[in-house]
């Protein structure tokens, strides 16, 4: 959870704040929403959602979660974009 800098922040600032909480060793999960609830961020980014389009679905139910394959990042293709699977096992949907 943020620190006294995020707090001592938050208090004087007027516009929006979009929080990626550090959670070492896990990963940021339904647990950092209480950060949107005390007011400390408006949003909270997950870094997660790459490799994991149905991310409501897993935080939802506490994941499993994909992981991220780095070697795909900005490769070209739709490898590491569109080919992880879904909760339910299926392809990733691509619309």
């Amino acid at each position: 959870m943020p620190g006294p800098p995020t707090s001592a922040w938050r208090r004087g600032e007027r516009r929006g704040l979009i929080l990626n909480p550090f959670t070492p060793g896990t990963v940021t999960g339904p647990e950092q929403l209480a950060l949107m609830e005390d007011g400390t961020a408006d949003l909270i980014s997950f870094g997660l959602l790459l490799a994991n389009s149905d991310l409501p679905a897993r935080l939802a139910v506490g994941g499993p979660y994909n992981t991220p394959d780095p070697a795909t990042f900005y490769g070209g293709d739709a490898r590491g974009y569109i080919d992880y699977p879904t909760l339910d096992g299926s392809p990733s949907a691509v619309s």
